[in-house]
């Protein structure tokens, strides 16, 4: 086993160890002759995060925000981040184990392609950081803005091991050269720096806004589409034959339907339109493909699926064709057609569309607005789930089934033309990213331009 390396911290720059030093062979670039080049880990402390239980997770508030990868794209300009998705109490901290990053620490991925994305930010109150990342608190030789302003031109991702997995190692961030000037010049450089920063962050707020209103638009897009607005001009009125021989319990009680529909569609209950696929299985000779539900997308998709290897207890068989739906933690609104087979999470329900309605339109309908806060109404427990016996009950708008199908090419079409638009806006907005750490880097290795 290597030896680990000891970084007794710098107290001030006039009192630097000479071990702290790194020798001129190795120092990355010519600096001022008053500056110096030290170690990362002689300036702080780095600390790994801890694993956080899904069962603690979804808490929105408490006494510590808990961080996540996910949760650095939040920071503000300046690189502060204060708030979080999930909080915890000092009892959970406490149960958790979770080390209390102090307020004012750098956090950042360490594991994973979230690295590639180069995050960073600073902790502005008292934080717990997941088992994904890094914080590193430094001391006071070194200002703060200084040292976020460095971290940000380092590119992280080409320190990884090279694994299936990149990941970085503690080792490997204490040992990063860091160019050290005096404190009064380390404000200096942040001052000019800082100005180029909150233009560029203009551009990438710009881009998040753009968005978060992709999702707006989505949903009232979804809004026109399943009230019959979208294709109330092509003429379609005609009876909806093809319900005929749905019983008159299948209907919906006109005092029960969400909202309006034309006069030719009808509400009718989830259950008359797909059945619940209930067989389950501890015999996987037959499968290969395992979807938990980590592995759907909120909002809907399929980020990933696993291999059934290794998976002992009972699992859902799912065929092709069938609308997969998380019943834990609706809120999160997991959903997915799936076009092969396997088995599935017994979080996960599987659904089989019936001869009234083309799953991909009752997909459309479970990704909804009105789907999505009725299931978390009627979700129960403290993890809350919602019974496919209360989902049979749900109100589906019904359109005939030619209708049904212009609707989704409308959709489509919209939602692409959308979704265009916002990857172009995102890519302005990666671009100054990646614009803001090259300049940052330039000015590091021509310190003259600063003085």
């Amino acid at each position: 086993m290597a030896k680990k390396t000891a970084y007794p911290l710098i107290e001030n720059f006039d009192n630097i160890p000479e071990e702290a030093l790194l020798p001129e062979e190795e120092q990355p670039y010519p600096i001022p002759v008053h500056w110096k080049w030290v170690r990362l880990g002689y300036l702080g402390t780095l600390k790994a995060g801890t694993g956080f239980p899904k069962s603690f997770q979804g808490k929105s508030s408490g006494d510590y925000p808990f961080m996540k990868v996910g949760t650095l794209k939040y920071a503000d300009a300046s690189g502060n981040l204060s708030s979080a998705e999930d909080w915890i109490v000092e009892d959970v901290r406490k149960t958790l184990k979770a080390t209390l990053v102090p307020k004012g620490s750098i956090i950042f991925a360490k594991i994973g392609e979230a690295i590639k994305l180069n995050r960073r930010a600073i902790t502005s109150v008292p934080s717990c950081i997941d088992n994904n990342m890094f914080a590193f608190t430094p001391n006071s030789a070194i200002d703060l803005q200084y040292l976020y302003t460095w971290f940000t031109s380092v590119d992280l991702y080409t320190l990884t091991t090279a694994t299936t997995t990149p990941s970085l190692r503690k080792g490997v961030i204490e040992a990063l050269a860091v160019p050290l000037p005096p404190m009064a010049e380390q404000v200096r450089i942040v001052s000019k720096l800082s100005k180029i920063n909150a233009s560029v962050h203009k551009v990438v707020v710009k881009s998040d806004a753009a968005e978060k209103s992709l999702k707006k638009l989505e949903d009232r897009l979804l809004s026109y589409t399943l009230s019959g607005r979208a294709t109330a001009h092509l003429g379609f009125s005609e009876p909806n034959e093809i319900i005929a021989d749905l019983p008159e319990s299948a209907f919906v009680p006109e005092d029960e339907q969400p909202y309006p529909i034309p006069n030719h569609w009808r509400w009718v209950k989830f259950g008359f339109l797909a059945q619940e696929r209930k067989e389950k299985t501890l015999d996987f000779s037959g499968h290969k493909n395992f979807i938990g539900l980590d592995n759907l997308r909120t909002g809907g998709g399929l980020s990933s699926i696993q291999d059934v290897k290794g998976i002992k207890s009972a699992k859902t068989i799912f065929k092709p064709g069938d609308l997969l739906y998380g019943k834990l933690r609706p809120y999160l609104n997991k959903h997915y057609v799936v076009d092969f087979d396997g088995v599935c999470s017994t979080d996960i329900l599987a659904f089989v569309a019936g001869q009234h309605i083309s799953v991909d339109f009752l997909e459309l309908w479970v990704g909804s607005i009105f789907f999505q806060m009725r299931a978390v109404d009627r979700s129960t427990g403290d993890r809350p789930r919602i019974s496919p016996k209360m989902i049979n009950l749900f109100p589906v708008p019904l359109p005939p089934k030619n209708e049904q199908k212009e609707i989704l090419d409308i959709y489509d079409l919209v939602k692409n033309k959308a979704h265009q638009s916002a990857e172009a806006i995102e890519k302005v907005g990666d671009f100054c990213q990646l614009l803001l750490i090259n300049l940052t880097s330039t000015v590091f290795r021509e310190k003259s331009n600063l003085r």
